[in-house]
């Protein structure tokens, strides 16, 4: 019995040094100037991000830059900030949500803003998005901050990193505190659980006040296309010609690149007038 409580104690120390030195090499180092903004580097990750913020998708660049003024933007898998970063110094009115559940992205997102000084606009949060409210299992799959490809309810084959984290549906943030933080423009960034935030947000696809949703495709887009188009919204808009214009020159250069899908509503004011008096009401 003694040997077994000096082994586990052992295993307990080992754990806690092993992320302590995770902790300490994810430190920042220093910063890239992005415009006005700096963005913190530790890891070849964060470094390239900041290099290609205008390159490598120019598409949600412009679309960021189209936001109406005093709007809410969510940014869903928001990794260590950079389009957060951008859409608080591109519009002065504008409160941006991003959400992510990467131990260490979310780390140095937090590092980011406040860096920024960008904290009485853009607010972190700590949690996964999905089709419900709860707590899921977040594997990392990769422990450096600025890298991506992290799932939730995700079983890997390279398990270096699982957690549980706590999960909220856009249908439940949206109408918290009766309505106040409701997006005008959702960005879904996840790799491979789009299928599963879009189910979570059918609601709020049906609010006229939801402007626009930029959405990351990695697998089959009909599902998610068919749900968009049903809601009232298009994909037919420069922004997605733009990204397609990007993913084939990815292409020609071999390299796979998903393919970003950027939806506008497209109803018009009857649908929006009628909706208005529906929501009076019913409260809802």
């Amino acid at each position: 019995m003694l040997l077994f409580k000096k082994y586990f104690c052992l295993l307990i120390i080992k754990r806690c040094f092993f992320w302590f030195n995770i902790y300490l090499s994810q430190r920042a180092d220093f910063a890239i100037s992005v415009g006005t903004m700096e963005i913190l580097q530790s890891t070849k990750w964060e470094q390239w991000r900041a290099k290609t913020i205008k390159t490598k998708e120019p598409e949600t660049i412009s679309w960021i830059n189209s936001f109406n003024a005093n709007s809410v933007f969510y940014d869903i898998g928001a990794n260590i900030g950079i389009f957060t970063l951008y859409a608080a110094e591109e519009h002065q009115s504008i409160r941006v949500y991003a959400f992510e559940p990467h131990l260490f992205n979310f780390q140095h997102l937090q590092e980011n803003i406040k860096h920024n000084e960008f904290n009485l606009k853009a607010f972190p949060i700590f949690a996964g998005i999905a089709d419900k409210d709860g707590v899921a299992q977040f594997d990392m799959r990769n422990l450096s901050a600025g890298s991506s490809g992290g799932q939730l309810m995700y079983e890997s084959a390279e398990r270096k990193g699982i957690y549980n984290v706590p999960i909220r549906s856009v249908d439940s943030l949206a109408y918290e505190n009766e309505g106040a933080n409701f997006p005008n423009y959702i960005k879904i960034d996840v790799d491979g659980q789009e299928l599963k935030i879009v189910e979570g947000m059918k609601k709020t696809m049906q609010d006229p006040r939801l402007k626009s949703v930029l959405i990351e495709i990695n697998g089959p887009t009909d599902p998610i296309r068919d749900l968009f188009i049903a809601a009232g919204f298009t994909d037919e808009n420069e922004f997605t010609a733009m990204s397609r214009k990007v993913m084939e020159e990815y292409a020609r250069q071999g390299y796979r690149k998903a393919y970003n899908a950027i939806f506008t509503r497209k109803n018009g004011v009857i649908h929006d007038f009628f909706w208005h008096i529906v929501r009076y009401f019913t409260g809802k």
